[in-house]
């Protein structure tokens, strides 16, 4: 087992709303000739602070005329307040280029089975964007687990593409560190290109972290980051809906963590399922443990970072860690939790298993929900929602909540070697407009949606019903808000028949009749760190992750006994750069604190 944890804490876990998406991947080209633009110079770029509500329209210069020019882009045609933010979302007039540049695009795919003949470019969404916007891509299509690696050469080689999907996961001191290399382009010198993402970035003064995690300071925007259009959790706790209509139990019945363990032997014992609660190697991937005030994962640069009455806490090493693991080799022993635990990256590894039951509890975006029943097999099967446990009744969570503008982890960085920026800056921006935005996310029509009978979009069976489950179908057909900037409409999750039943998902986790949190114990995401803080952090995080990786989860199964916990601890806040780290993290805490 020993071996099997080391290789786990190895792996960079990218830890998303799927908890895993290590599918496998191809390469493949739009085809045809090279990047042909004409540079354009970088506009020049002012300071810009305050926010896109109130205030008086600036005077808007005329744009200069451009009787020939092939492009359609933003400059000069918008009104900005005097701050210069600009006062609406921006309507594109395409397409934006009638040249023939081509940007090369590094991505990885979903469902690399589904691409017909390895030809992504060919396919119907990318297909219609390109004739839409009249920017073309190169696809270049790495798969999930040969990212990291493939990444490094690319910097090694000094071969960053022109546009790459979640850029700052890879780049290994940072992405503002990228930056200042020289590798990737700050979009701040670019705004005037891109004024529905730079709207986006002031519009919402009810959540700060916003602006501080899409604005690195007051002159660096290092990345388009995905958004979402609702401020609501959209993934969580979810039980087999039939199974506790079998038991008489009502979703309102499952409300602390000793209500779910009665849930669960009631599954095991009445219903025949072995092993009914469903862990995966990165623990709690989805966040509806939050109840043991700790994160109950262990990935991270050094390990899960949180804050408790002012200090920097390091998850993997508390007393809520304890109770959390304490819980988990309960239910381990109590056979609750599979043997086969440690192969389960994420809900789609066993959606065949899930789909026969051998599960009844798990966690899971609403929308993966109709992939993982077989209703011809067993009419009337179906997942549902449920409350986020706690220990007692009334309690108030203080971590772990995921309502959030922020949609998470999606994301586009442009690469120096763009010969067009604001062209390139211009395509991404135009996925933040209102026709952009709908496009991402509802993909062709006839294709990924209809309009039904209320003129509502609606996906067709091809996504829906799709072999591998409807919310991987949408990230491969359309949007991929895992990897991709963007808007995410939350909407396009349920806009089905009978899509309703999941919208209602959505109201059991944010149901404030159950629901308290007051994030006191949260770690602000918006830091920037300096390169050789990063550097740091980054070397000594190697060992400890090993560490943890190699000793934390053997807990679960008792290959380490929960009274070895005080020793592990010892050694673990003993390890070289474990204090220098938490000090480094305090002092970043402490200035973003004052500062906002």
């Amino acid at each position: 087992m020993k071996r099997k944890l080391a290789l786990l804490a190895a792996v960079l876990l990218l830890v998303s709303l799927f908890a895993g998406c290590g599918n496998g991947g191809s390469s493949s080209g739009s085809g045809g000739g090279t990047a042909t633009a004409a540079p354009t110079a970088a506009p020049s770029s002012g300071g810009s602070s305050g926010s896109s509500g109130g205030g008086e329209a600036a005077a808007t210069p005329e744009p200069e005329p451009e009787p020939d020019s092939p492009y359609n882009l933003a400059p000069g045609k918008y009104d900005v307040n005097e701050k210069g933010i600009p006062l609406q979302k921006y309507t594109y007039e395409l397409p934006l280029s009638t040249t023939d540049e081509v940007f090369t695009y590094w991505t990885s795919p979903v469902l690399p089975d589904q691409i017909d003949s390895g030809d992504y470019a060919g396919m119907p969404f990318p297909a219609a964007l390109a004739e839409k916007t009249g920017v073309h891509l190169e696809y270049i299509l790495v798969s999930m687990s040969a990212r990291m690696e493939n990444f490094s050469t690319l910097i090694a080689s000094d071969d960053v593409p022109n546009l790459v999907s979640d850029y700052e996961y890879y780049y290994p001191r940072g992405i503002l560190a990228s930056i200042e290399d020289g590798f990737s382009v700050n979009l701040y010198d670019y705004k005037e290109y891109m004024p529905n993402y730079y709207y986006c970035i002031w519009d919402h003064e009810d959540d700060l972290m916003v602006r501080a995690k899409l604005m690195q300071n007051d002159h660096t925007i290092a990345s388009f980051a995905c958004l979402n259009d609702e401020r609501v959790i959209s993934y969580g706790g979810a039980v087999r809906g039939d199974w506790i209509d079998k038991l008489g139990i009502s979703v309102s019945d499952i409300i602390t963590i000793d209500d779910l363990h009665d849930v669960l032997a009631a599954f095991q014992s009445q219903l025949g399922c072995e092993h009914p609660f469903v862990l995966l190697n990165c623990l709690d991937a989805h966040h509806y443990m939050n109840c043991f005030d700790t994160i109950c994962q262990y990935t991270g640069t050094v390990a899960p970072l949180f804050v408790k009455d002012g200090k920097v806490q390091f998850a993997c090493s508390t007393e809520g860690d304890k109770n959390y693991m304490t819980t988990m080799n309960q239910w381990f022993n109590e056979g609750f939790i599979s043997p086969n635990w440690l192969n389960w990256d994420g809900n789609i590894t066993f959606a065949g298993d899930l789909q026969t039951g051998c599960a009844g509890v798990t966690s899971m975006l609403a929308s993966e929900s109709t992939g993982y029943v077989d209703t011809e097999t067993y009419p009337g099967s179906y997942w549902t929602a449920i409350h986020e446990p706690v220990l007692y009744e009334g309690q108030v969570l203080h971590l772990g909540d995921t309502a959030s503008w922020l949609q998470g982890i999606g994301s586009w960085a442009i690469g120096t070697s763009c010969q067009n920026i604001p062209l390139l800056v211009s395509y991404c921006d135009w996925f933040y407009s209102d026709e952009g935005m709908f496009f991402a996310n509802y993909g062709v029509e006839g294709y990924t949606f209809n309009y039904n009978e209320n003129g509502e979009p609606e996906l067709t069976d091809m996504i829906v019903n799709n072999v591998s489950g409807a919310s991987w179908a949408i990230l491969q057909f359309a949007m991929n808000d895992v990897y991709e900037g963007g808007i995410l409409m939350r909407s396009r999750s349920y806009a089905f028949k009978g899509g309703e039943q999941l919208r209602a998902w959505y109201d059991v986790w944010n149901d404030p009749n159950y629901y308290r949190y007051d994030g006191s114990m949260a770690w602000p995401d918006a830091m920037n760190y300096s390169n050789e803080d990063s550097s740091y952090l980054a070397t000594v995080g190697t060992d400890i992750q090993t560490f943890i990786g190699e000793n934390y989860l053997q807990f679960v199964d008792g290959s380490k006994s929960m009274a070895q916990w005080d020793e592990y601890v010892d050694t673990l806040t003993h390890l070289t750069g474990w204090e220098e780290a938490k000090a480094i993290y305090q002092d970043y805490y402490d200035e973003f604190m004052a500062t906002h």
